[in-house]
């Protein structure tokens, strides 16, 4: 008797997975689509990982992107103390001495404003000075995420090596 209830059980979860799995065939998964004035286009479909946080839009307005051209990023060693400052151009690259790490800067905003998942800079002014990064160890990428002025240990890069602070902005 103990054999049918779990026959039982197996048929009807077999049924419900069929069942769901049917119904969201032809759903797009994973998808989401750009609000409107959030600098992508009306009806944009930006992809979002299975499992993962809803994709953030970046709108880096113009008057920001014609005033701010480079970063200043300190470099903390934590075997040793000291402490080198890197300028990294906006869409450039700067490799770190001695530690096989590189430093991309994407974006840069200097009034870091975040509503939902549209992030923008408030102002032009650097009340909340904020640059998204990449660091890439060896040509893998091990890091890529928001690096604050204000707030270093917000979301912080974490290394055995080496600390970074944004630290400068021109």
């Amino acid at each position: 008797m103990n054999i049918f209830r779990r026959l039982a059980v197996v048929f009807i979860i077999t049924l419900i997975a069929l069942g769901c799995s049917k119904d969201n065939a032809n759903a797009p998964a994973n998808q989401q689509t750009a609000p409107a004035g959030t600098g992508a286009a009306s009806g944009t479909v930006v992809e979002t990982p299975v499992g993962s946080k809803p994709a953030e839009i970046v709108t880096v307005p113009d008057n920001v992107k014609a005033k701010w051209k480079n970063v200043k990023i300190d470099v903390s060693g934590k075997t040793e103390s000291s402490t080198e400052t890197i300028t990294v151009p906006i869409g450039g690259r700067s490799a770190i001495a001695g530690t096989g790490l590189t430093i991309s800067v994407r974006d840069f905003l200097p009034d870091f404003s975040m509503e939902g998942t549209n992030i923008t800079s408030a102002s032009n002014e650097p009340k909340n000075p904020a640059a998204y990064i990449t660091v890439t160890e060896d040509g893998k990428e091990v890091y890529g995420g928001w690096i604050f002025a204000l707030y270093p240990d917000l979301q912080r890069f974490e290394h055995p090596k080496i600390s970074l602070k944004l630290s400068g902005y021109n």
